[in-house]
């Protein structure tokens, strides 16, 4: 093997994780899931300020959702920079079936009626009708963190990853990597265009360090 070839393979291997910015259903609280709906104007204005804010990189492989809100924000993050950008279905937002796209006054009024469970503050629903349950998102991260990790899908030398996905599937991502179970990594809220970075240390451990975290909600910073 040549020495470069070597030298590449011996990086620590990166996984940078963003979620996407801002989008209208944000703004009003509705549970988006699955509907591919676009970046608010806003959220289009505050992705452009995250590159000022976060020193984009130079990613080896961009992987993101299929949504167009995720492929909004990887391509104007990305601008006219030349990288190696693939969706994957795996790191799809949680499917919410029918709370997705509903008000959340009208959600009581769905049936079966909607189970709870009460998070770090925050009511998650552990039973959507005809949506995924926390456990089947946590297999479909896992699944996805091996497909990062396996050596059929990329070059070996390819070890900075960058992940524009959604929250909810962020959580479990993320909840894998600190070693967090299903529950207590709901209680780690991830903000819009929120920036974590994942750095695979020496014992397999994962070191994690907060990049980037937006204080002020949907406003402008």
């Amino acid at each position: 093997m040549k020495l470069l070839e070597t030298n590449q393979m011996n990086k620590p291997m990166i996984i940078t994780t963003i979620r996407h910015g801002p989008t209208q259903d944000n703004f009003k609280k509705i549970i988006s899931g699955r509907i591919d709906t676009p970046l608010s104007d806003n959220g289009r204005c505050l992705t452009g300020k995250l590159i000022r804010i976060v020193k984009m990189s130079d990613y080896d492989v961009v992987f993101s959702s299929p949504l167009l809100r995720t492929l909004e924000t990887a391509k104007i993050l990305l601008g006219n920079k030349k990288c190696d950008l693939r969706t994957s279905a795996l790191c799809l937002e949680r499917n919410y079936g029918l709370m997705q796209g509903v008000l959340p006054e009208e959600i009581r009024r769905i049936e079966p009626p909607i189970i709870y469970a009460n998070v770090g503050g925050v009511n998650h629903s552990l039973n959507p009708p005809l949506g995924e349950s926390f456990e089947q998102l946590r297999l479909r991260a896992d699944k996805f963190l091996k497909l990062l990790m396996g050596k059929t899908v990329y070059d070996l030398r390819k070890r900075n990853i960058l992940v524009v996905s959604h929250g909810t599937f962020l959580q479990q991502l993320h909840g894998i990597l600190t070693g967090k179970d299903v529950y207590h990594s709901l209680g780690v809220d991830v903000a819009p265009l929120e920036v974590n970075r994942f750095s695979l240390v020496g014992d397999g451990r994962w070191k994690h360090k907060l990049v980037f975290k937006p204080e002020t909600g949907y406003k402008a910073w």
